[in-house]
């Protein structure tokens, strides 16, 4: 089935691949510093979608939240005004700058994501209904894999571009969600350590999704890695990963995200800090 488009975005740059292309047929372009008219500008030096296409975001550009509904909530716009007051809360600032999603549910803690509004807003209005979808890159790793997870308790992690994203679900409830650059692997451990002691929450079931290496490639697409994967017992702790007490797991990587993890790796270079 043939491939659609795709865009990567991040606060200060996309890329575009057409329908179908290897990630080599995309290239960086710098957003102006004036986004509301940014499509226009941006696919002015590209070819413009002429396809329907979906967007990955890089959780760089992302802000994640976990809301708790009180008793008594029922309604989506009561959700979504909780999360929205939760949002400038947190962040310090108009709700209206946001783009808030969530996945929302009256009975359970649930994930949320803010994205600028002037980041996305002018997207949508310049392509209209051939965006198809728009997600950070973290919510479509944990989507694609949460049927691995199986519900059990664990911590999800997701490395792309220099950045880090990590959230503990129980079942499909979001009970912490945390998110920062992390350019060095090796840090990654103790960074979840003491993301999970600061949230008083167990360390001893982690799901990892694969990253890029530092040449912007998916680390899958390694071929001398390929035959010594192959191999590893499925329950392996990655080496850059080792945790006492924590049984690790590595998600393996699709074909589809393989094309997100390249073209986000494209976007790092003036986002990860040296």
């Amino acid at each position: 089935m043939p491939e659609p488009a795709l865009l990567a975005l991040s606060l200060d740059a996309c890329a575009y691949l057409p329908r179908d292309a290897a990630p080599r047929a995309s290239r960086r372009v710098p957003l102006p510093a004036q986004r509301a008219a940014w499509p226009a500008q941006v696919f002015s030096e590209i070819a413009a979608p002429t396809t329907a296409f979906n967007v990955v975001l890089a959780d760089s550009a992302v802000k994640y939240f976990v809301v708790a509904p009180p008793q008594g909530l029922q309604r989506f716009s009561e959700l979504r005004n909780l999360a929205q007051m939760r949002a400038a809360e947190l962040f310090g600032s108009d709700s209206a700058q946001w783009r808030i999603s969530g996945d929302w549910n009256p009975s359970q803690p649930f994930l949320c994501c803010a994205v600028p509004n002037d980041l996305l807003a002018p997207l949508i209005a310049y392509v209209g209904t051939k965006l198809l979808s728009a997600a950070p890159i973290f919510v479509r790793r944990y989507n694609a894999a949460a049927a691995q997870l199986r519900g059990a308790p664990a911590w999800f992690v997701c490395r792309a571009g220099g950045w880090v994203s990590a959230g503990y679900f129980e079942g499909s409830a979001c009970r912490s969600v945390r998110s920062t650059a992390l350019a060095q692997p090796a840090a990654l451990g103790r960074w979840l350590g003491q993301e999970a002691l600061l949230a008083n929450l167990p360390l001893t079931e982690v799901w990892l999704a694969q990253e890029q290496a530092q040449d912007g490639r998916a680390q899958d697409r390694q071929p001398q890695d390929r035959h010594a994967q192959d191999q590893q017992p499925q329950d392996q702790q990655p080496q850059d990963l080792v945790i006492a007490g924590a049984n690790v797991r590595r998600i393996a990587t699709r074909r589809d995200e393989l094309r997100d993890l390249e073209l986000l790796g494209q976007l790092a270079t003036s986002e990860v800090p040296a």
